[in-house]
């Protein structure tokens, strides 16, 4: 999706035109609303589910406008929740969305221009700045813009502005996250510190920290692997087991090696589809693993319960983890060739979890970006923290929170014509966010 949907920076802010794709999928959401009845479903029983950047996009859902919009949803399913701390909008966000205007041929003309070159000219753009982007990164996804996403979601949910209407949520990762993600290309301390200036804001108070801390480790690639994976995967589900605490059950996928996506296969494992006979037949532990991990989704869908009408019986209870504030998440279900239960998810701890969250509430303080009623707390001494914040009040004036869809249905139909008019609405399916309703 890239730049059709996730342009970002002030130029964009300016416009309306930031996070695109997040409403879009909040308008698929309302259509579930309106139209599921028709097909005998229920609006009030609507599950999320989102693999990666579509569990990045629940937790985006959840803290939209801090919070106050309703998600149309009151449960989700959130495996590998992928969400980069973009958040210098005057600086990175800025410099990617000059880029693309360059490469487009629309250098300092903005949207005006933007929205009338041919679809060819924007998709060669698009695919040009993400192509030079720092390894490992995707140069364009949700960001913070002082609106739909005031702040990062780890700040938002810690500060308490998360929308608090959920019933329960399934939390789940694989166990090597960061694997493919960890460039090979870097492998000295001079590319790592370049590396984290790119991915994380170069303020000197933030980068002192995170090196004194990746510095701990053995090796660069290790220290990268934390880098990645603290930031931006994992400890998504401890932060929102923390929050959500008492309504989430906690999984893990380690069939393999555990990568990144790894679990997709057995998610959505089937005889009746061709791609995915195929793979059973490539990796017949698939087959034996798809139809018991889909048994607790398809009764947590149905029940609430991803035990309760569970067709497997030989494998464990999903359970709920005793203490989210612990210091290991646990006990949480493994899923491998065998499905057991884990005392302790490793890939989650408190410490860890705590440091990432103190860098990006640090680094979103540091550079004026915190929103005036949210200011997370940080070891990293801001003496502004709202001095750069502009929020829905400056940038969105046109949009009401308490609108909900409504100011987000006007920001689509206004904006997302980028290209001859063709119309931008392909996220939902993109970040493989699916929408069920329990039927009657």
């Amino acid at each position: 999706m890239g730049a059709y949907g996730f342009l970002a920076g002030r130029t964009a802010e300016q416009a309306n035109a930031t996070n695109l794709g997040l409403y879009d999928q909040h308008a698929s959401l309302q259509w579930t609303q309106d139209h599921i009845g028709l097909f005998g479903g229920d609006k009030t029983r609507v599950t999320a589910m989102g693999e990666s950047a579509g569990g990045g996009s629940i937790m985006a859902q959840l803290i939209a406008f801090g919070g106050k919009q309703d998600p149309l949803f009151r449960k989700a399913i959130v495996q590998s929740p992928a969400f980069l701390p973009a958040i210098d909008r005057d600086g990175v966000l800025e410099t990617t969305f000059k880029a693309f205007e360059r490469e487009a041929g629309c250098a300092g003309k903005g949207l005006p221009c933007l929205s009338s070159v041919p679809t060819s000219v924007i998709a060669k753009a698009n695919t040009n700045v993400i192509k030079a982007a720092p390894p490992g990164s995707f140069a364009f996804g949700p960001s913070s813009d002082g609106a739909f996403i005031r702040q990062p979601p780890s700040v938002e949910y810690y500060t308490g502005n998360f929308f608090q209407g959920m019933e329960s949520l399934i939390m789940s990762h694989t166990t090597d996250e960061p694997y493919m993600f960890a460039s090979a290309e870097i492998t000295n301390q001079k590319q790592l510190d370049d590396y984290e200036q790119n991915f994380l804001p170069s303020d000197p108070a933030v980068q002192e920290v995170i090196q004194n801390h990746t510095r701990q480790f053995p090796d660069v690639q290790s220290a990268l692997k934390e880098l990645i994976q603290g930031s931006s995967f994992t400890c998504n589900v401890r932060y929102m087991t923390q929050n959500f605490a008492g309504k989430t059950w906690n999984m893990q996928y380690s069939k393999g090696r555990g990568t990144h996506g790894s679990d997709i296969a057995p998610t959505f494992f089937s005889t009746h589809s061709t791609l995915t006979s195929l793979i059973g037949i490539i990796n017949p532990d698939i087959k034996k693993i798809g139809p018991s991990l889909q048994s607790y989704f398809a009764s947590y869908i149905t029940t609430g319960d991803p035990n309760a009408a569970r067709l497997d019986s030989t494998t464990p209870d999903m359970p709920k983890p005793s203490n989210p504030d612990a210091e290991s998440l646990g006990p949480i279900l493994n899923v491998d060739d065998k499905f057991t239960l884990v005392a302790n998810d490793e890939d989650t701890t408190l410490n860890q979890c705590d440091f990432w969250n103190n860098v990006i509430t640090g680094a979103t303080n540091t550079l004026g970006y915190a929103p005036p009623d949210a200011v997370g707390q940080s070891t990293i001494q801001a003496s502004n923290p709202s001095s750069r914040f502009f929020g829905i009040g400056q940038i969105a004036s046109n949009s009401s929170v308490a609108g909900g869809i409504v100011a987000a249905s006007l920001k689509v139909e206004k904006i997302s014509n980028i290209g001859n008019g063709h119309r931008v609405g392909a996220t939902f399916l993109l970040v493989l966010l699916a929408v069920f309703a329990s039927l009657v």
